[in-house]
């Protein structure tokens, strides 16, 4: 479970950086990506707004804290900072929220 997690934390972290202008997707925003249910698996259109709502917010953000403080994996840390550092694109609305 958390091997696929932070496997998608890394793709969706590479997906900001190349295709987003470095900040972060809005909530209904879309994208084709590789390997996101599984390593070898094809293309597919994913909500990757929703999903990092989901991941960064529910539950206060529960689930985004179990990955940071249990990976071991530099890439999937790397990519953690980098979306720390992104800016929300609707920055004026949701202004004191966290990304």
């Amino acid at each position: 479970m958390m091997l696929s997690v932070t496997r998608k934390v890394v793709i969706f972290a590479k997906h900001v950086q190349g295709n987003c202008d470095g900040k972060l997707p809005r909530q209904k925003d879309c994208a084709e990506l590789e390997g996101w249910d599984h390593e070898s698996a094809d293309v597919a259109r994913v909500r990757v707004g929703q999903w990092w709502s989901n991941f960064a917010t529910k539950d206060d953000g529960a689930r985004k804290k179990r990955v940071e403080e249990s990976t071991r994996d530099e890439a999937t840390q790397k990519a953690l900072r980098y979306l720390a550092e992104c800016e929300t694109r609707d920055r004026k609305r949701f202004q004191g929220q966290p990304n």
